[in-house]
């Protein structure tokens, strides 16, 4: 009979030890649920703040120019470049405060561009390459991509003539 009482006594032990271990993990997992709804109503407030400011920013800051180039989408063909190179400048001249950094300028020229010319940048932009950053250089390049072809084909007419 004894040894059942100490196995009894021991069995109630180990219980009583293994319900204060339950306890104690039970606090620290309350706890941590508590930090964790702090941390998120946190998250929670600054997403509001962040949207808020999205929100209230300026027209100029958020908005593309309405409507298309006045020569309309440049696709790449050749005869084309000027024009568009000069209705792109014309835009931005006369609404700079949509184009606050050579990067908006870029942005808008490729917006602008269609077929050929627009495959031509597709590259570009999925490697962020360093020239949609440089307003002057991007002109540059499409000056020599497709500007180039026009002197290319009118030296071919003339030649054939």
């Amino acid at each position: 009979m004894d040894q059942q009482i100490k196995q009894l006594i021991a069995a109630v032990q180990s219980l009583t030890s293994e319900v204060q271990t339950l306890k104690q993990e039970n606090a620290t997992l309350l706890q941590n649920q508590q930090q964790a709804a702090q941390q998120n109503q946190q998250q929670t407030a600054q997403l509001a703040a962040a949207q808020q400011a999205i929100t209230n920013r300026s027209p100029h800051c958020s908005e593309v120019p309405p409507g298309p180039l006045s020569g309309g989408q440049f696709d790449g063909i050749p005869h084309k470049v000027k024009e568009f190179l000069e209705a792109c400048t014309i835009q931005f001249a006369f609404k700079g405060t949509y184009f606050h950094t050579d990067r908006d300028c870029v942005g808008y020229m490729i917006s602008q561009m269609t077929g050929p010319a627009l495959a031509w940048t597709t590259p570009l932009v999925t490697s962020n390459n360093p020239i949609l950053d440089l307003h002057i250089a991007f002109c540059n390049s499409i000056r020599t991509m497709f500007g180039q072809q026009e002197i290319r084909v009118a030296s071919q007419e003339h030649l054939l003539d």
